[in-house]
């Protein structure tokens, strides 16, 4: 333990002051880039239906409440987006368990997509997802 305290010791002490700048920089970008990401988790394309729904499912309370929080959402039938209403079945996994979401889409004037309704079914039960308008969803 002494002698790995004295080497640790010995490395910090041969840091010059250029080498602390750069693994601050290097510590600084990561920050950054990492709160960008958070900035713009909700700046998705609205105008592509599989994004929209994909980003309802993964970030919805009802489903993390039930199941925990979403790992993933894979598309696993039905959808399109040809024309002005979509519906689309999702397999979503969780931390506590899986279910199938059924998400309905309709796109406005402008071609942007919004959640009209969704269900649930988790272990033979049907949940409805309450769908917040805040926001444009």
């Amino acid at each position: 333990m002494a002698e790995d305290l004295k080497e640790i010791k010995k490395w910090a002490g041969s840091l010059k002051p250029k080498h602390i700048w750069v693994l601050i920089a290097i510590v600084a970008s990561l920050y950054i880039v990492h709160k960008v990401g958070e900035l713009n988790v909700d700046m998705g394309d609205r105008t592509n239906y599989k994004t929209v729904a994909k980003q309802f499912v993964m970030e919805n309370a009802v489903i993390a409440n039930k199941i925990g929080k979403v790992r993933s959402v894979s598309h696993i039938g039905v959808g399109g987006g040809a024309g002005k209403i979509s519906y689309n079945v999702y397999n979503v996994k969780a931390e506590d368990g899986t279910g199938v979401c059924y998400v309905n889409l309709a796109k406005d004037a402008a071609g942007n997509w919004s959640v009209t309704s969704a269900t649930i079914m988790i272990k033979g039960a049907e949940y409805t997802i309450p769908i917040s308008r805040v926001g444009g969803r």
